[in-house]
């Protein structure tokens, strides 16, 4: 049975491997924010929290993420 260090590890491998099949035209400011380390990290760290606490998908967390950033996409 994986302990808890073992599944955030495999959760970031999973969220890495999303991000580098990153699509410019679905989420423009999100891909561009994973070019940098601060930026990936931040990304990383937003998606690792939707997944642990509030049972979003990696998919989804990585939207919000964009819908957040992307003044195109803002909810009021």
């Amino acid at each position: 049975m994986a302990n808890n260090i073992e599944i955030i590890d495999q959760l970031k491998d999973n969220v890495n491997a999303r991000i580098k099949m990153c699509n410019h035209n679905v989420m423009p400011y999100v891909c561009n924010m994973a070019k940098t380390t601060k930026g990936l990290n931040t990304i990383m760290q937003y998606v690792l929290n939707l997944v642990a606490q509030a049972d979003y998908s990696i998919a989804d967390a990585l939207m919000e993420k964009e819908r957040e950033l992307n003044p195109n996409m803002i909810k009021d």
